[in-house]
């Protein structure tokens, strides 16, 4: 219901299934509606309606509610309802009740057309795609493409790598390129089906970081993030919408809360104060929450002056903090789609985006904990231009096979990025990118791919991008915390560039399980201080029992 327009007589009757139906007869009267607590709150309530309705406080409008809806005092209740009543009402909200249903995962469902089970045609896809790309190697690797497949099937992830399989086997259809980024790239799995076109043997990804038992087990399902030319993504979203039904797919939303400046900003509006003036004033308004936005303005000294002791001003800055957490307007994140074997709307609420998609009222954490599974559709103007590029091409009879194509054997390419004439090559043409190719005298596949991701911001900073090109340049020894790391490091001589690298070095050092580095991982990504100190004792322990010293 909470997804509909409008609630009506007939969608009440349709899904009536769980609410509670009350008659009212002569001897009992309808409990107040109430949407304040306080006489004090209605002029704030009549703020709320006149932000909702694009209208000023004292303006009538058809949607506005008029009368008053405070929560009655007890003598009130006495003299207007009984105990009777009163007695009822309690009846009523003890039964209303309501529990998520946390930790399930409810993947899309597939049917493989041949009739056959999900698992069964994930595997024989898997393989066929294992002997496709590596011919007569393909024995070497089988035992891990088996364990990927064992784990996928122990949490029921085929039906997500089927779906994915599927939508882009459309997308080739169409003649729609993509490339598959993050973990995903890290699965044998995702290579032999297709979905990506990185090996993950050959730049040794670690399987782990995308698939593993602890991360399911905290309802953390990786999703597959999937790049498309810019000028096709839309297209892509429309192709899954009409493969699945808006009944099973959706955009995820949410909904951005006031801030400080919003707050005080649409207050002021209702009061009466026009759009020029609002955005004058706004300017001066610190980046705060709504809450603390009148105590922030009250320390700039440069505002002393200014009409914010002037009403409509000081009325909007005053009420601003009452909206503090109150949801905005609704907010679209670049384009993640979540599809579901059960209806969306029993899932989260959705309501209809500028561009007409169903989309979640649940943001991105809420949707996946109700156990929906994410696909990301992004957009890149890299793939647009190789595009373009290989029709020019075509029209000059030259058709390059760039399944097969391998740049990084041209000793051509690595005397143009090292010499720093990579500008307007997708990924690494910014100046600071340029000059660290320079500075590294980058002439390996391996090492350019190291630093992209030293360059990142965080972590990754300038002492150690001095660091890794000094010692790519052999002007610095290169050293390992321990010697047990160098298996992990030595491509990277010795800089922990990557997430893979904190999975390897749990491994490799402490012997921690893969699924606990992960969640490790995944807590220093986002300075989870709690788990980091968790598993950071996990570590040490684990590290003593292999007989690592203190030291």
């Amino acid at each position: 219901m909470l997804s509909a327009p409008r609630v009506t007589p007939t969608l009440l009757a349709t899904h009536s299934e769980g609410l509670i139906r009350v008659e009212l007869n002569d001897d009992h009267v309808a409990p107040p509606e109430i949407r304040y607590c306080s006489h004090e709150d209605r002029q704030k309530f009549a703020i709320i309606q006149s932000i909702r309705t694009l209208s000023r406080l004292h303006e009538k409008h058809a949607d506005k509610r008029t009368g008053h809806f405070h929560w009655p005092s007890a003598a009130e209740v006495g003299q207007r309802w009984g105990e009777h009543a009163i007695r009822a009402t309690h009846e009523i909200a003890e039964r209303c009740n309501f529990a998520f249903e946390f930790g399930r995962l409810r993947f899309p469902r597939f049917t493989p057309e041949d009739g056959s089970m999900p698992r069964e045609f994930l595997a024989r896809l898997a393989f066929d795609g294992l002997h496709r790309r590596y011919g007569d190697r393909a024995h070497l690797h089988e035992t891990q493409l088996h364990e990927e497949l064992g784990i996928s099937t122990e949490v029921g992830y085929e039906e997500y790598f089927l779906t994915t399989w599927d939508i882009l086997q459309q997308c080739q259809h169409c003649g729609i390129a993509w490339i598959t980024r993050g973990s995903a790239a890290n699965s044998l799995v995702c290579y032999c089906l297709g979905i990506s076109g990185v090996c993950p043997i050959r730049f040794e990804l670690y399987f782990r970081r995308f698939l593993n038992r602890e991360r399911i087990a905290l309802n953390k399902l990786p999703d597959i993030d999937i790049d498309f030319a810019h000028d096709r993504k839309d297209d892509v979203v429309d192709l899954i919408f009409g493969r699945y039904g808006d009944a099973h797919t959706a955009i995820v939303g949410g909904f951005n809360t006031y801030q400080g400046r919003s707050a005080v900003a649409d207050i002021a509006k209702v009061l009466g104060a026009s759009e020029f003036q609002i955005r004058c004033l706004t300017e001066h308004v610190p980046h705060t929450t709504a809450a603390h936005v009148a105590e922030a303005m009250a320390e700039r000294q440069e505002c002393s002056e200014s009409p914010w002791h002037e009403d409509p001003y000081k009325t909007a800055l005053e009420m601003a903090a009452f909206l503090d957490g109150f949801p905005s307007h609704a907010k679209m994140p670049p384009c993640v789609v979540v599809l579901s074997r059960v209806p969306i709307a029993t899932l989260t609420p959705t309501f209809r985006s500028a561009k007409g998609y169903p989309t979640t009222h649940f943001d991105m954490d809420a949707v996946e904990a109700v156990g929906l599974v994410k696909m990301d559709i992004l957009a890149q103007g890299g793939l647009a231009v190789i595009r373009d590029a290989l029709a020019l091409l075509s029209e000059r009879g030259i058709t390059p096979d760039l399944e097969n194509l391998q740049p990084w054997e041209d000793a051509q390419i690595w005397e143009m990025i090292a010499s720093g004439n990579a500008r307007g090559v997708h990924h690494i043409e910014s100046p600071a990118m340029i000059s660290l190719a320079r500075m590294c005298n980058v002439r390996d596949i391996d090492c350019l791919i190291a630093i992209v991701s030293v360059i990142r911001p965080g972590a990754a900073n300038g002492a150690k991008k001095s660091q890794f090109a000094r010692r790519a340049q052999g002007l610095e020894p290169v050293e390992y915390a321990h010697p047990s790391l160098e298996s992990c490091l030595v491509s990277t001589f010795g800089v922990v560039a990557y997430e893979e690298h904190i999975l390897q070095i749990c491994e490799a050092f402490a012997g921690l399980s893969p699924g606990r580095a992960d969640v490790l991982r995944r807590a220093l990504v986002k300075q989870t201080t709690a788990t980091i100190e968790e598993i950071g004792r996990e570590f040490i322990v684990a590290a003593q029992a292999r007989g690592r010293t203190d030291e």
